[in-house]
């Protein structure tokens, strides 16, 4: 579900939801992405902005 509200951004097809839900899913299952989502794009924005460099202990993980 992560990757779909991430590939349409924000605007899953609604049988993607349906199935989310019959998989045993919640409604705030959903929400919980969404925040995770726009945590990490705050994240990444924010580093962008700022030139944050990465930790030496995280620097293999690097995405140029």
């Amino acid at each position: 579900m992560t990757s779909t509200m991430v590939k349409t951004n924000g605007q899953p097809d609604p049988t993607a939801v349906q199935a989310f839900l019959a998989a045993g899913y919640q409604e705030s299952d959903l929400l919980y992405i969404v925040l995770a989502i726009s945590v990490k794009v705050l994240s990444n924005f924010s580093n962008h902005a700022f030139g944050t460099v990465v930790d030496e202990r995280f620097a293999a993980y690097k995405v140029a």
